[in-house]
């Protein structure tokens, strides 16, 4: 019998692929079942299987404690410091019990806990693996189609569904097909493992970078951010990690082969691969191309940009539906406002131009520029003869805030006024 247990051992490590290890610690606590089964009265019982000859040993145990409640399962501490003179409260006093032979356990019993007992280790094993692997690309077979939602099947007790939501299409889908999505969530169910995957996710597009182009996923090209319209439209902000790199013909690739299958992957999706630039304007600048626009003003204090626009450049700009500023806003991160130049007033334009002005070379927030054009100072010229005292009778004005504006214009006009690339903003 003993040759039987280090036959068993081997043949479902083999047929399951776990290690012996692991197989001699189920079937440890298998057969410890089995005998708690037949022998109700072993309260704590513990078998050992020696693997080399297969032969194994139980032990009843005692947990030793300073005031027996269970006796059953618990001996005092005085009288397991007469058996074991060393012994230390919560540890164990273990005896063991010879009379019990591999004839004595229901050896199918144990069985049908050794099956149940590997699949569990099975699935806590694949549970690890899809853990490790959450953001990269599952390939499913297509098990059942629902309005809502599909089913996959990716491999023996591992199953994935993708909501209709996060699906770029469920057209022309049919039993059998292959399906990739990236995963974005891993569940331990009952009986099986069920996967949650999504094609519409940003991550679907980041682990198609990082399988396509192999300077993203050596890290010498960085992603820096995306914005997707999924199955439409995407942007992607690259920056080269490598000064010998261009990250924008890396990701493109040869004739476009690379973004071209990364495309064709996710149904002919337009990609739009964008040069990162620390500098907010120019990376702006870069976003927005190749819309030809007037000029663009940031205004750091509320997080928005003005970008002007002649009224026939404005659907190149915005896109279809909006769809272009709508990503261009999400790749920046920053709320842009569209103006169109040719439609304004010329009192708005005159407002516009030194609004933006008093932000594009001293950096005053709104509240401030406010105060000062409805005081009616509508140029830096004005600004650099403007007293102290009349600054201070301009509602909104501190002493602080006058000293501010006051120290500023000084040095802008101290620095600048020989340059004659400043001559038409002065006034």
């Amino acid at each position: 019998m003993n040759k039987e247990i280090l036959f068993l051992v081997k043949s479902i490590s083999d047929k399951e692929l776990l290690s012996q290890e692991k197989i001699f610690e189920v079937l440890e606590n298998a057969l410890s079942i089995s005998i708690k089964c037949k022998y109700s009265y072993f309260k704590d019982i513990r078998l050992f299987i020696n693997k080399i000859n297969g032969d194994f040993n139980v032990f009843r145990r005692w947990m030793v404690v300073s005031k027996v409640i269970q006796p059953d399962r618990q001996i005092a501490f005085k009288k397991a410091k007469i058996q074991k003179k060393k012994i230390k409260l919560n540890d164990f006093i273990q005896d063991q019990i010879t009379s019990i032979t591999l004839h004595h356990i229901n050896t199918k019993e144990a069985k049908k806990i050794i099956f149940k007992k590997v699949q569990e280790e099975k699935q806590l094993i694949m549970l690890d693996e899809f853990y490790n692997q959450k953001g990269q690309i599952i390939i499913g077979t297509v098990k059942l189609i629902k309005n809502t939602y599909i089913i996959l099947l990716v491999r023996e007790f591992v199953e994935a569904v993708i909501y209709r939501s996060d699906m770029l299409s469920i057209r022309n889908i049919r039993i059998g097909d292959k399906v990739k999505g990236v995963l974005c969530a891993v569940y331990f169910m009952i009986d099986h493992i069920k996967l949650l995957l999504s094609q519409s996710n940003s991550r679907m597009l980041l682990a198609l970078l990082n399988i396509e182009i192999p300077e993203v996923k050596e890290g010498l090209i960085k992603i820096k951010s995306i914005a997707r319209d999924p199955g439409y439209r995407s942007k992607i902000a690259v920056e080269s990690i490598d000064n010998g790199i261009d990250p924008v013909g890396a990701c493109i690739g040869l004739r476009g082969n690379r973004i071209r299958s990364i495309s064709n992957t996710l149904q002919g999706e337009r990609i739009d691969i964008i040069l990162w630039d620390n500098n907010l304007s120019k990376f702006a600048m870069n976003v927005i191309a190749p819309a030809d626009i007037h000029d663009l003003v940031i205004h750091k204090n509320n997080h928005f940009i003005d970008i002007f626009v002649d009224s026939e450049n404005i659907s190149q700009l915005i896109g279809k539906n909006g769809q272009n500023v709508r990503l261009a806003s999400q790749l920046l991160g920053w709320s842009l406002n569209i103006i169109i130049v040719d439609i304004m007033g010329e009192d708005q334009k005159s407002t516009y131009h030194f609004h933006n002005v008093f932000i594009k070379y001293f950096n005053f927030n709104r509240k401030i520029i406010t105060s000062l054009i409805q005081f009616g100072l509508s140029s830096l010229k004005d600004l650099m003869y403007i007293s102290y005292s009349d600054l201070l009778n301009i509602p909104g004005i501190d002493r602080k805030t006058a000293h501010f504006i006051k120290t500023t214009t000084n040095i802008f006009f101290s620095n600048n006024l020989k340059n004659k690339k400043y001559y038409n903003v002065i006034g």
